[in-house]
């Protein structure tokens, strides 16, 4: 703790220009780079950190990244001590050294000085086309390690005294296949990385070096103590939720991933040491993307008002041994780690919190979501573009997920990650100019959004073709959800899964006259369909090939029975939502125009709720009416806790008042259940496309109120499961 205070004004305009300087840092990185994922789809970020390598300030356009930058700065001061000095900076990739999320995304530092004594770090990271490997772009998933993935580069020095080391760049230029792309992001990361240089250092010369460092750590303590508070206001107790990684390059086996919650006082631990054992494809994460992806999720929902910087993250832990296919050793591959282990990690924490936050008081109950959705379809090429050269082509479409559906609104649709603050999606002519191929179809993708009373967002359809280019390329392509869907929340259902296919044969251009243009959509094209499995690596395609996938959009909030109907509607008259989704997931009876019955809706969804109690198990008990005071606490958004007979509590249905049972007991034991099959013709009527496994069945396990058949959750777990007790708030357990 520091002993000197400063005043508050001082405090906050120092706040203000350290976060002024790494948005400029962003600014200048894409000014000066010519990677349109810099450029367009800012998958870029910049930080900037003290001596000890304390986090000061960080820029969100990849909020994941977090973590990288600064294993890197720790990994720097423990390798080099002495060996730094004015004018170095460093590069680095590697995910289990420290320098790295997954080695496509490389990390630049460079050490701050004043007056010739180490003041602090910029950095900044971004992702590059290809850092060699066994693969064009560096996703391998053939791989069975890490060394077949990529270079794998430890904190080195790129530049020694403000020169550019010849040894380093020109040993890391002839390992890649795109040494110009390369040249120019070093060169861009360096002019991000000068412009902190030169803020920090106006800011040092305004304050004083002594009172600089003061005002950073006053930052630091003033972060941390916020953060104390707001956690201090979740309600203490242990929350749990399950997830499954699929096919990880070499079989499409399934594997865990379990994150217990735990909120006590004024901190919080993630712990996912019950997640699987690594495996040998390219489907794990290392640490700094388990810790990026999860404080992604508690600075959105938790502490959105509160800055960033180190003192944010010292109440919060993150748990896992190594060895897990969240927390991986070396060498076991991760290039695609951080799309796929990663992210389920960071659905797990949001689950998690959900349930914590459902159960808290006040303002933080407002901010319980739906699940984010959490594919990044990853898809690209290489071979001889339009102007006839060797292009690796990697269209940034991927960033098209829907955002979750929160309490009171829905999701937004193709909103990127949780973790893509400031991530874009490039316009067409951008992509079509810098590559070879030609889009015949760029929209919302129908019925991918997960039903609710709030429904998620929707995720993309899209469909190019492989345009004006010799024969020679090959193309690999890899979705994270194919077979497992993304959950709803609190009676949301699960949204569409994502998928994607080729036609060989399209003969697209030759067809243009005869059907009067180009096609607009999948079932316009004249050819054969060929549908591919998850991961898929690089193949052989001719000229002419059309690609077509389509992403998923974030998982609904509450029942969708409750949804009004007017907004139905206005989905159906967009073309975002089925007429056949509209009755079987809403009960809203619509004609194609978007004109409502309302008298049929009200008896459809009277029937739905009857069909509910007919296909569900019985409860053990009548469900009574349960009379008493309410507490005020929640363990769902519907369901109340109320004080009753002899000081008891117990669990009250908030929508029709009935008593599903008394605390310490798990609700969910003392409700209707019923299970349907993912991949089934009723969740295929839900808007819950998805492909059948052969290995292990999944279902959709609904959990109905037993008097008034309100869905209370709807849970995506295996069949024969054990029915969860995953909300144990320290009130609720205590209260017997």
């Amino acid at each position: 703790m520091t002993t000197e205070k400063i005043d508050p004004f001082t405090l906050e305009i120092a706040r203000g220009r350290l976060e002024s300087i790494v948005k400029d840092m962003g600014a200048a990185q894409i000014r000066a780079s010519s990677n349109p994922g810099t450029t367009e789809a800012r998958d870029l970020s910049c930080s900037i950190y003290d001596a000890k390598g304390n986090g000061l300030a960080y820029a969100a356009y990849i909020l994941f990244h977090v973590r990288s930058t600064q294993e890197g700065v720790l990994a720097i001061l423990r390798d080099y001590g002495d060996d730094i000095h004015p004018g170095d900076a460093f590069l680095a990739n590697d995910v289990y050294w420290g320098g790295g999320i997954h080695q496509g995304d490389a990390c630049f530092f460079k050490p701050i000085f004043h007056e010739d004594k180490l003041l602090g770090f910029s950095a900044v990271a971004c992702h590059m086309y290809d850092v060699g490997g066994m693969n064009p772009g560096s996703f391998a998933p053939q791989a069975k390690e890490c060394l077949q993935e990529a270079l794998n580069i430890p904190p080195v020095k790129i530049l020694r005294g403000g020169k550019w080391d010849t040894s380093t760049w020109n040993f890391f230029m002839n390992n890649v296949r795109t040494p110009e792309s390369n040249a120019m992001d070093l060169k861009a990361m360096l002019a991000g990385c000068h412009v902190a240089e030169q803020r920090v250092l106006e800011m040092v010369d305004v304050y004083g070096k002594s009172r600089f460092d003061t005002i950073c750590d006053n930052l630091l303590e003033l972060s941390e103590a916020a953060m104390r508070r707001r956690i201090s206001q979740i309600a203490d107790g242990v929350y749990e939720y399950t997830d499954w990684l699929e096919h990880n390059g070499h079989r499409d086996e399934v594997y865990k991933v379990h994150c217990r919650l735990t909120v006590a006082g004024d901190e919080m631990t993630f712990d996912f040491s019950e997640s699987d054992p690594q495996t040998d494809g390219f489907i794990n994460t290392g640490w700094c993307g388990l810790v990026g992806c999860v404080f992604t999720i508690v600075m959105q929902q938790v502490g959105p008002d509160i800055p960033f910087n180190e003192g944010f993250v010292r109440p919060v832990h993150v748990v896992c041994p190594p060895g897990k296919i969240v927390n991986a050793k070396r060498p076991a591959p991760v290039a695609s780690g951080h799309l796929e282990a990663g992210q389920r990690a960071g659905t797990c924490a949001m689950a998690t919190l959900n349930r914590a936050l459902a159960a808290s008081d006040g303002a933080l109950r407002s901010r319980v979501m739906g699940l984010w959705g959490d594919c990044w379809p990853a898809h690209g090429g290489v071979g001889i573009d339009q102007y006839g050269k060797y292009k690796l082509y990697a269209p940034h479409d991927g960033s098209s997920q829907g955002a979750a559906a929160t309490l009171g609104r829905d999701g937004l649709s193709i909103a990127g990650l949780a973790c893509q603050s400031f991530n874009g999606v490039p316009d067409i002519e951008d992509t079509e100019y810098r590559f070879p191929l030609l889009y015949l179809r760029k929209a919302l993708c129908v019925d991918s959004a997960g039903a609710g009373e709030y429904r998620g967002g929707f995720g993309f359809d899209c469909m190019w073709m492989l345009h004006n280019v010799p024969s020679g390329h090959a193309i690999q392509a890899f979705v994270g959800r194919r077979s497992i869907p993304l959950a709803g929340s609190f009676g949301g259902y699960p949204s569409t899964t994502s998928h994607w296919e080729t036609c060989q044969d399209g003969a697209v251009l030759e067809n243009v006259v005869a059907n009067g243009g180009l096609p607009r959509d999948r079932d316009a094209v004249v050819g054969t369909w060929t549908y591919h499995p998850p991961k898929l690596d690089m193949t052989p395609i001719k000229p002419g090939t059309i690609f077509h996938y389509n992403n998923l959009g974030g998982g609904g909030l509450g029942d969708p029975l409750r949804r009004e109907p007017v907004h139905v509607a206005a989905d159906v008259r967009e073309g975002w939502v089925s007429v056949r989704q509209a009755r079987a997931a809403y009960g809203v009876i619509v004609d194609a125009l978007g004109n409502v019955d309302l008298e049929k809706t009200t008896a459809e969804r009277e029937a739905q709720r009857t069909a509910r109690r007919a296909r569900s198990q019985s409860p053990v008990r009548k469900p009574t009416a349960l009379v008493g005071k309410a507490t005020g606490n929640m363990l769902t958004p519907d369901l109340e806790l109320v004080e009753h007979d002899d000081d008891k509590i117990g669990v009250r249905c908030r929508h029709c008042g009935s008593h599903i049972c008394d605390a310490p007991h798990n609700w969910r034991e003392h409700v209707l259940i019923s299970e349907f099959p993912v991949g089934g013709e009723y969740a295929q009527e839900l808007g819950i496309r998805t492909a059948r496994r052969k290995d292990h069945e999944f279902v959709v396990r609904e959990h109905f109120c037993p008097n008034c058949a309100t869905l209370l959750d709807a849970q995506v777990t295996l069949a024969g499961a054990e029915i969860t007790f995953d909300s144990k708030p320290a009130a609720y357990i205590a209260a017997d």
